[in-house]
């Protein structure tokens, strides 16, 4: 996947005091990694729309308990 695109959506991500989860395999997506925004739902889905503006690419959400995340089952990530 493109770094160049993971490395300003966690510089983006951290600046709203946000956290980035590297490596989330969400519904249905059979194993497949990709990059999260972790943390309270209304931030992370403002983030997530400003990416989504961005981009072009969709999210979906999940909840993790207490917080919620906001993932782009396209933009792939390795985990490391």
């Amino acid at each position: 996947m493109n770094e160049k695109l993971i490395n300003k959506i966690i510089k983006y991500v951290e600046s709203k005091e946000l956290r980035v989860y590297r490596g989330y395999s969400g519904r249905a997506m059979f194993g497949r990694r990709c990059i999260g925004i972790v943390g309270d739902l209304g931030p992370a889905i403002a983030a997530a729309e400003y990416i989504k503006r961005k981009t072009g690419y969709e999210y979906s959400r999940d909840s993790m308990g207490l917080e919620y995340i906001a993932y782009f089952s396209d933009i792939g990530d390795n985990g490391e």
